[in-house]
């Protein structure tokens, strides 16, 4: 049997720690056992994430380290026999024996998928040897090494339906392939995760969205029934042809732009090639990253809403807005944070923008006014925005698609943030023609006109028109008049 080393654990919890839960094991008769991800872990030379300790008393055991340690005690079920320690804001979660009479290999074979199937004896003669013998009785190690998940019995999937989800969130994150007979159990069990709690359900989409394979695996998930259980708006796009500088219909086409975002996110700089810190820097802050991946799948979930047909000509006129509308709608029953809501939904509701800004450009150029108004309603996603709009250039690939779509959003991208940097941050920074109270004193009542007049002697200022208090007072009478409202 092969031997797992120990020593990536202590990455975790300190060796004294690990050395007192095996002291109070011992002193309880319970033999102590890592299983799970963390064996998984070890195996593939990695330090584990979280650490997973099996013992027929452990409700006894938690207790005990609990007061011993000390460290705070959580239960987490204790009908399930789940319970945590913290300790200095380390977790170690202890779970009992699904039955306590049985071995450890009993218990192993009733988990879900074979490469977490795995244990390994905890005890003062591993600890001092730094290394255990693998029990592994489903071949998960055998799996690991070649690549698939695979499930232990088709009762897993009865016992948990999430199972079904976390079959490919395992595929994704661990670089694997579930196997053929487990996809079809996957398919057979269909329906099943409408029982499951929608934020466990959330939990496995976020970590798939996160681990850079989250294109090839939706593909896989619209393939096997399980994409169109969780999100059922992207299946209605199934089938519904697109223009002619599309080559896939609106399914296919959320799909291909998940995966042209993870690649433009591995290399922003080959895409914007001047601007490639501007990229990497918004990519780096918050959970950016991941929310643009959900942005690019669901970018067009407003179109089957929105077709209709101009003589011969398909449409989708204001689709980016009914998108906006269906991402609100996910983002509750998924139980998305406002935060995570409203920068998905804005970058939707403004993918539109960067093609339409180009196709101007391309006609009669563009004033610096447009780059205002961009980046006024982009904000801190401008970049993302490029991003998500470079992804979805590249997913489309039908005859009628502008040769040079990529290299001139690259090239609009260099004009607007050039706007930005050399007139609109410049103006942030100096004190305004005109404020409010200047408003007052020349008689116009407070209200919501303030905001109008003021954004719009911004505006002006940055497109070089005005830049004096007295130009600004006297384009102010005229926008009051109606002639500068447009």
């Amino acid at each position: 049997m092969a031997e797992v080393l120990l020593a990536g654990i202590f990455a975790l919890v300190p060796e004294r720690v690990i050395g007192a839960l095996v002291e109070a094991a011992e002193g309880l008769k319970s033999p102590l056992y890592l299983c799970g991800g963390a064996v998984r872990d070890l195996l593939l030379g990695r330090p584990p994430l979280d650490l997973d300790f099996t013992t027929a008393r452990a409700g006894e055991l938690s207790r005990l380290l609990a007061r011993t340690l000390p460290a705070t005690l959580v239960v987490l079920d204790e009908e399930e026999q789940a319970w945590r320690l913290v300790w200095k804001g380390r977790d170690l979660d202890i779970t009992g024996m699904r039955d306590p009479s049985a071995e450890i290999v009993d218990d192993l074979k009733l988990r879900d998928f074979t490469i977490n199937a795995m244990a390994v004896r905890i005890d003062q003669e591993s600890l001092a040897r730094g290394s255990g013998e693998l029990i592994d009785p489903c071949g998960g190690e055998g799996d690991l090494a070649a690549g698939v998940v695979r499930m232990v019995s088709t009762k897993a999937f009865a016992d948990d339906p999430l199972r079904r989800l976390r079959a490919f969130r395992f595929a994704a994150c661990l670089d694997l392939v579930v196997d053929d007979r487990t996809m079809a159990e996957l398919s057979r069990q269909e329906g099943s995760l409408a029982k499951v709690a929608r934020e466990r359900v959330d939990h496995e989409l976020e970590l798939i969205m996160a681990c850079g394979r989250a294109g090839p695996t939706f593909e896989q998930m619209r393939d096997n029934a399980v994409l169109a259980e969780i999100i059922p708006e992207l299946i209605v796009g199934r089938g519904v042809k697109q223009p002619a500088s599309h080559h896939l219909d609106v399914l296919d086409h959320g799909l291909a732009a998940l995966c042209a975002i993870e690649e433009v996110n591995r290399d922003p700089a080959r895409w914007y090639p001047d601007s490639g810190h501007d990229f990497y820097k918004w990519l780096s802050r918050g959970n950016n990253r991941r929310n643009l991946c959900w942005a690019a799948l669901l970018h067009d979930i407003g179109k089957p809403l929105s077709r209709g047909m101009k003589g011969e000509r398909i449409t989708f006129y204001n689709h980016d807005q009914a998108g906006a509308r269906e991402v609100a709608k996910i983002a509750g029953r998924l139980r998305w944070s406002r935060k995570q809501r409203e920068q998905v939904a804005r970058l939707v509701r403004l993918h539109m923008w960067p093609f339409h800004l180009n196709n101007a450009r391309r006609k009669t150029g563009i004033r610096p006014r447009a780059c205002l108004k961009i980046y006024r309603a982009a904000g801190d996603d401008l970049a993302g925005l490029f991003l998500l709009a470079m992804a979805d250039s590249i997913a489309g690939r039908g005859p009628g698609r502008p040769e040079t779509m990529e290299a001139d959003l690259a090239e609009l991208y260099r004009e607007v943030i050039g706007v930005v940097r050399e007139r609109i941050s410049p103006l942030h920074k100096r004190p305004p023609l005109l404020t409010g109270h200047d408003l007052k004193d020349m008689g116009i009542a407070p209200g919501p006109i303030y905001k109008k007049i003021l954004e719009a002697i911004f505006a002006a200022q940055v497109n070089g028109e005005l830049t004096s208090p007295e130009e600004a007072a006297a384009f102010v009478e005229t926008f009051l008049s109606g002639s500068g409202q447009s």
